[in-house]
């Protein structure tokens, strides 16, 4: 087990006090954003060029709050971050080399800003170096870098500034930017990914990389995709979890190595309201609120007490339950269901958001904002 630090003011960060309530968790790259009840967002972890939104480019191993005066219904952090506001107006902050924050510009904010659009969203998710959307209307946007087809508009135009309607006409109920590409779970539960597929991570056995939306192989009816660095999981309408792409460190669940270009069934028999992929593995929600893991750990990212890897899901320490789950690149939290946030795995960043750098095998609490 990783030793415990318990205080610490290298970078000027605080302690972090008493436990904290946190209705809404997320897990990036490096870093992590929650919600307070009231829809006020902060964030703690990395702050390369902006990514917690505070106005500063000073990282926090705490929670810092997020430089906006409006409340938020969601946040998405990724390699740099995005939300939607409790009327629906999307905000994105951070790196924007490629036009990922989707304001016109390709410079970088430390502060949130709108993104250039008049529609409303329901859902946004940030990926790598690009961003999708969908509006209230289960219609795809993307925008950001664009070079194999990741904002899946049916161009070769190498990136967008402001958001364009994803190719086709299918409405959407869920939508997932990874690393370099696109899934989404249309609302009649089809699976469609674009953009990148050297790795099998898009389902399709055919391309190599597609500029516009392409079924993911299988039949399956889905009810939410989620994308990672180059594997990919989604569940089905009936809860049983699928992943493909590159599993060569257990990252598929499916009891074995290799790379999988066609939908396999996570094993365990196990069912699921939710599954994320990470960078090399994967977490999922099980319906009665269990957390569990798989593929590689060595920063804790299974939250099992060992950095050893497992080929299938294993309970996440600690007999808790949870509401909800995120998945970030080497780490992840979730809320239990009495409201406090918990997080594990890797931590040099103080991505954990408990005061320290020291990654941790199993879920510790996220501490109480900074003031």
């Amino acid at each position: 087990m990783a030793g415990i630090l318990l205080s610490c003011s290298c970078d000027g960060s605080t302690a972090p006090g008493i436990a904290h309530n946190w209705p809404s968790i997320a897990a990036g790259a490096g870093f992590s954003c929650g919600l307070t009840q009231e829809g006020t967002a902060y964030c703690w972890g990395a702050n390369n060029v902006g990514s917690l939104g505070t106005g500063v480019d000073s990282s926090t191993r705490s929670p810092a709050r997020v430089a906006a005066q409006t409340s938020f219904a969601l946040l998405s952090p990724g390699g740099h971050t995005c939300g939607v506001t409790t009327s629906g107006v999307p905000y994105c902050w951070g790196r924007n080399p490629f036009g990922e924050l989707g304001d016109g510009t390709d410079s970088n904010r430390l502060a949130p800003v709108a993104v250039s659009t008049t529609r409303r969203f329901s859902t946004i998710s940030a990926g790598d170096l690009h961003s999708c959307a969908l509006a209230t209307d289960g219609t795809a946007f993307c925008w950001g870098r664009n070079d194999i087809g990741q904002l899946g508009v049916s161009s070769d135009t190498f990136q967008l500034l402001v958001p364009a309607a994803v190719y086709g006409t299918t409405k959407y109920r869920s939508i997932s930017a990874g690393e370099s590409y696109t899934c989404a779970a249309a609302t009649d539960g089809d699976g469609w990914c674009w953009g990148y597929n050297g790795g099998g991570q898009l389902g399709d056995s055919l391309y190599f990389f597609v500029r516009f939306p392409v079924l993911v192989e299988g039949g399956l009816k889905f009810e939410s995709i989620s994308t990672g660095t180059d594997h990919t999981c989604g569940v089905t309408t009936v809860g049983a979890a699928y992943c493909w792409g590159v599993g060569t460190a257990g990252e598929l669940g499916n009891d074995t190595l290799g790379v999988f270009l066609i939908p396999q069934a996570v094993r365990g028999g196990h069912v699921f309201a939710f599954v994320g992929s990470g960078e090399r593995f994967s977490c999922g929600l099980t319906t009665d609120g269990v957390a569990l893991c798989w593929g590689d750990g060595p920063s804790g990212e299974l939250g099992n007490l060992s950095t050893s890897r497992s080929f299938v899901p294993l309970p996440v320490t600690g007999n808790l339950r949870f509401s909800s789950l995120s998945v970030g690149k080497d780490h992840s939290c979730a809320v239990a269901t009495d409201g406090q946030a918990y997080c594990w795995g890797a931590n040099a960043t103080g991505q954990l958001g408990n005061g320290t750098t020291m990654f941790s095998f199993v879920p510790v609490p996220v501490g109480a904002p900074l003031e």
